[in-house]
């Protein structure tokens, strides 16, 4: 007897992940006795005292037809959609999202649910999105397809969102699971590298955007806390596809200039490269700290090697993470609204010069 009630216990375990591989839902009919009889190889009566037995423990139903029904998942087969930055052929200019984006891809495939990709204009529209959306039970949202055009889709969906990007939400009426970036770390350890107290001025460069305009804002109030807003200056950009240049451009005419006295803290990657390029001599140029770490996108150094001081926003870490989280929430039914922040990381290069005196001694 308690050999074939082994028997039971390992057929009811089959079902039971055939049941998580289908994504069968609570009352979908899990076929009749003799079906599967012949598909686990077994007798109708065998079939019939397991699906009892799984009645019994609560696992499924059976209505009034005497068909056996799915009664309750604590176990979903991730189905998980990805709604943000597409993944453009390599060569394309935004080297970190993208290189961020194809670690989410990699991760979702190991994990054995490839993402379905939604489109912006897909989320802009509600009879669209209930199509497209109908089969995913999960989703992974950037900030940049969040905005009042998709709030309407998004506060009706009831499957679990993890949003990626930064941490500055422009909507907050969207309640989700985040993983984001974590500057404070970071800018502490470089206000203990860096001597602050010793420039002339330090210039806060930022795009016009919500984030680039909410990140500015907060490395000025960190240097407020410093004591340091008398030397605090603003320069903004406009918004476009051409920071680097933009930053070249700006700055080439003034290169004759000793900016040895001047820190430039520039919240793009790709404003601090064309920074370094209108530059012809490293002795006469600003110190420069760059909100994004390029060098594994960028060989083509101004200065012969690795120069720039920065600050890693740790991007594939962040959606890597975003992956797993959204599978294991969908995977075990967790409701709840979890917050991961991701430490950004201070790499040290020659772009600073103005050392803390005291840095060695600290770092012991």
């Amino acid at each position: 007897m308690a050999q074939k009630k082994s028997k039971r216990t390992e057929i009811a375990q089959k079902l039971q992940q055939d049941i998580y591989l289908k994504g069968l839902l609570p009352g979908d009919f899990i076929g009749s006795v003799r079906r599967l009889a012949m598909r686990y190889q077994t007798t109708p009566l065998t079939i019939s005292r397991m699906l009892n037995e799984m009645v019994i423990a609560g696992e499924l139903s059976k209505d009034d037809n005497g068909f056996h029904r799915v009664l309750k998942n604590p176990l979903a087969k991730p189905h998980i959609g990805y709604a943000g930055e597409p993944l453009l052929p390599s060569g394309t200019l935004d080297y970190l999202m993208q290189d961020a984006v194809r670690k989410l891809f990699n991760e979702l495939d190991k994990l054995g649910t490839p993402p379905q990709i939604i489109g912006y204009h897909e989320l802009r529209d509600p009879e669209i999105a209930q199509q497209r959306l109908k089969k995913i039970n999960g989703l992974i949202l950037h900030d940049s397809f969040l905005d009042s055009r998709t709030l309407e889709v998004l506060n009706n969906l009831t499957i679990p969102i993890v949003r990626v990007g930064e941490t500055f939400p422009k909507y907050l009426t969207l309640s989700t699971s985040e993983v984001v970036q974590f500057f404070e770390p970071a800018l502490n350890e470089f206000a203990r590298f860096c001597d602050l107290k010793s420039y002339r001025r330090i210039i806060i460069i930022y795009i016009r955007h919500w984030n680039g305009i909410q990140l500015a804002r907060k490395i000025k109030n960190f240097l407020h806390g410093k004591k340091l807003s008398d030397k605090v200056e603003m320069l903004a950009f406009p918004q476009g596809d051409s920071m680097g240049m933009l930053a070249f451009y700006h700055f080439q005419p003034l290169q004759n200039i000793d900016w040895s006295d001047t820190l430039i803290i520039s919240t793009s990657g790709y404003s601090s490269r064309g920074i370094c390029r209108a530059f012809a001599s490293a002795d006469r140029m600003p110190d420069i700290l760059s909100i994004d770490n390029l060098d594994k996108f960028d060989k083509n150094y101004p200065f012969g090697e690795p120069f720039l001081t920065a600050i890693d926003r740790n991007m594939d870490r962040i959606f890597r993470d975003a992956a797993k989280l959204i599978y294991e929430q969908v995977e075990s039914g967790d409701e709840r609204k979890i917050i991961i922040q991701v430490p950004a990381k201070l790499v040290i290069r020659k772009s600073i010069r103005h050392i803390n005196p005291n840095w060695q001694e600290k770092t012991l």
